[in-house]
């Protein structure tokens, strides 16, 4: 519970911090494919939406910082889980006109509902909340802090020994 409490703050002192000084945000829509790498898992029902704004820290400055919020929903079985995401995240995106590689990480709350059956049980729906980081490695394409077209992979680790880190196979617009 402190860890949740620490994350939600952390987020919401630095967009208080960084958006009023920053320059041009970028405003991003993603959606993509989750796979757990150790799951023998049926993946065609992982996918994740994300959405969110990056703020040059300066006017021309190629780091940027700002949140992400990400939501999905899956099933297996009678089970069913619905992650839902706060995040905050640093990032450096490359020199170039057209093409540019963007790198970055950031973290902050991973939580989830839970519900359905397991072993013939039913499991009520119930609110599960982690600390936990992740990885950006992508390109974007189009024009340089206008529009374009983001491709990008994250890894995602949650601060729980049960939860695998995840890959997420990302693609969709910033503008």
């Amino acid at each position: 519970m402190r860890l949740t409490r620490i994350a939600i703050a952390g987020i919401a002192a630095l967009v208080l911090v960084v958006a009023p000084r920053a320059y041009a945000g970028d405003a991003f829509i993603v959606g993509g494919l989750q796979v757990h790498p150790t799951e023998n898992i049926d993946a065609s029902n992982r996918w994740l939406l994300s959405g969110g704004s990056d703020y040059h820290l300066s006017a021309d400055s190629p780091i940027l910082a700002g949140f992400e919020i990400q939501f999905a929903k899956y099933s297996e079985g009678d089970f069913s889980v619905a992650p839902f995401n706060l995040i905050a995240n640093g990032k450096y995106k490359g020199p170039g006109d057209k093409i540019r590689p963007v790198i970055g990480g950031g973290g902050g709350l991973y939580s989830a509902w839970n519900w359905g059956k397991v072993g013939g049980f039913d499991i009520d729906r119930n609110w599960t909340k982690k600390g936990g980081v992740h990885g950006v490695f992508g390109v974007d394409i189009g024009e340089k802090n206008r529009h374009g077209l983001s491709v990008q992979v994250q890894v995602q680790h949650v601060f729980d020994s049960e939860v695998d880190t995840s890959w997420v196979v990302m693609g969709g617009l910033y503008f």
